[in-house]
């Protein structure tokens, strides 16, 4: 019912504007301009930006102003006359009426109050009533059933804005309008329901349908309001959570492709379990705690668990021994470190709570699953848990390891330069790389179960599976350069990524993919694909543990 003039009409009709302070989020208050078809066209009682002073009368409409109609099913349909500008209409939402407090502002009689376009709430900056309030965008009124958890709000003094307008519920970030600056206009959100809950504890939804009457008198606003229920005393716990109960001192497991607790008889050597409960740490059937191809990382895939439905293979951690989650000086445990910030602590209360956070985890026979920590209450935990999918994605790696310099080490696996200090003996590296020379772990230059093979194609794409056998393992070969130059541990399948200008002296790739096994089995590939005095560009793909397609 939103009213809007004419073309002809506003072209006649000077507009009228009074100085007031400037507000870049709120818009002009209406001020009545009698026009020449006796409808009302809303022009800012502030300055030529169209904004307003929220400052207003303190007085009281005693009687008159409020109209209602019982809609049925516990809906109040109300009209209000709020055009005076120095005067308050106040309602109380429980009985339906209008009420006339001699000191507003320290009496719970009112729940709202109404003048112009301005509504505000018993509570805050606006009362004593302890009123609260919550606008819920995207909500038409029927949908809203029920008052959320959290975003509640009270009337506050003017926040960061330009203005000195107060912050209510309903003319703040929630306001209930949309203002049209051309036409001078307030159109009321239909998507939009505010909650309050009242001076007696109940809990309301109000919407304002509109701002006009029939004829376009502005500042004739109706609304609606009706009970919902509160909002929940405890966590929301979804039905499909998955509680796992550990006794102190004792460890759980779950299978999360399953959904369900599990009893290995010897979780050290067993791979039917992929999560493992350990008081308030959390772990994968991996590394120091069990054989399993395990890990974990924070899924950067999707914002939300229900969003997450494949997962990319690189960057998962496996388990060691790290500190139980807590305090400084916790006890050690075989854990996931991935999986050690699952948690936010309140020092006040001394109780944790769960952060929005979805984990992928890597199950003990290389599948893959979505795990998130929705509540945990003393021995308890509640966790959300899936199957999704295995996603392989090309990477890319830029860095230096000119031949000056100390070997830069790579973990294809985690996807980037790790630090070594013993690479002799150390599992945590794939590649090495030196000027143009490149060393797998493997052979001579590890203990791990590396090698390369050189793919017979020229574009890293066109490998779609690794070879189960044929890989080079790393030997003593010739140091690039004259003859006599000597010997070095490297590999020699990888020996061929670049091309030679003796000439120029210039190294450039060629076109060739190779496929790496890396230390702990798995498969890669890798195509460099740009250098120049040892920076580095890198494609590679990494299949994941147990896998041989790409």
């Amino acid at each position: 019912m939103t009213f809007r003039h004419s073309l002809a009409v506003l072209a006649t009709v000077p507009l009228v504007f009074a100085g007031c302070p400037d507000d870049g989020t709120t818009p002009a208050d209406p001020t009545d301009v009698a026009t020449a078809d006796s409808h009302e066209h809303d022009t800012s009682a502030g300055d030529a930006s169209g904004q307003p002073d929220f400052g207003n009368g303190e007085g009281v409409s005693t009687g008159g102003a409020l109209t209602t109609e019982d809609l049925g099913e516990g809906v109040i349909l109300a009209v209000v006359d709020a055009t005076d500008g120095a005067v308050w209409v106040y309602i109380d939402l429980e009985t339906g009426m209008q009420v006339a407090p001699s000191d507003a502002a320290n009496s719970t009689e009112w729940d709202l109050g109404l003048q112009r376009f301005r509504i505000k709430t018993n509570g805050g900056i606006s009362g004593s009533g302890g009123m609260t309030g919550v606008a819920i965008a995207g909500s038409p009124f029927d949908d809203v059933m029920k008052a959320p958890g959290d975003g509640w709000l009270s009337d506050a003094e003017d926040g960061s804005d330009t203005g000195e307008d107060p912050d209510t519920v309903f003319n703040g970030s929630g306001d209930w309008y949309e203002y049209d600056p051309v036409n001078h206009t307030l159109t009321a959100r239909a998507d939009r329901t505010h909650i309050v809950q009242t001076v007696e504890g109940n809990y309301y939804k109000v919407a304002v349908l509109d701002y006009y009457d029939e004829a376009g008198t502005s500042a004739i606003i109706t609304l609606k309001w009706a009970t919902v229920d509160g909002p929940p005393t405890g966590p929301t716990i979804p039905d499909d959570a998955v509680e796992v109960t550990t006794e102190p001192g004792a460890t759980s497991y779950l299978d999360l492709a399953a959904g369900a607790a599990v009893e290995p008889s010897n979780p050290a050597d067993d791979t039917t379990w992929d999560l493992h409960v350990t008081g308030i740490g959390l772990g994968t059937n991996s590394g120091d705690s069990g054989p399993g191809m395990g890990g974990a990382r924070v899924a950067t895939e999707a914002a939300s668990y229900d969003d997450l439905t494949a997962v990319d293979t690189v960057g998962f951690s496996v388990d060691a021994m790290i500190g139980m989650p807590g305090p400084p000086g916790s006890p050690m445990f075989a854990g996931n470190q991935a999986l050690t910030d699952w948690f936010a602590y309140n020092p006040m209360t001394h109780t944790l709570a769960p952060v929005d956070q979805v984990y992928a985890v890597r199950t003990a026979d290389g599948g893959y699953a979505k795990l998130k920590v929705v509540h945990q209450v003393d021995n308890s935990f509640y966790f959300l848990m899936g199957s999704i999918d295995r996603a392989v994605m090309t990477h890319t790696l830029n860095f230096s390891a000119p031949s000056s310099g100390d070997w830069v080490y790579l973990s294809l696996r985690s996807g980037g330069i790790v630090e070594v200090t013993e690479p002799e003996t150390s599992l945590a590296w794939d590649l090495a790389v030196n000027g143009v020379n490149m060393r797998t772990n493997s052979g001579t230059s590890g203990v791990g179960q590396g090698g390369a093979w050189l793919a017979e194609v020229d574009a890293i794409a066109s490998v779609t599976e690794a070879p189960t056998d044929g890989y080079d393992a790393d030997t003593m070969v010739p140091v690039p350069g004259p003859p006599g130059s000597g010997e070095m541990s490297g590999n020699a399948a990888l020996g061929g990524w670049y091309d030679y200008d003796p000439v120029n002296h210039v190294a450039s790739p060629a076109a060739k993919v190779f496929v790496v096994r890396l230390a702990d089995g798995s498969f890669a590939k890798l195509q460099v694909t740009a250098y120049a005095d040892g920076d580095y560009t890198m494609d590679f793909a990494y299949a994941g543990p147990g896998h041989t397609s790409f």
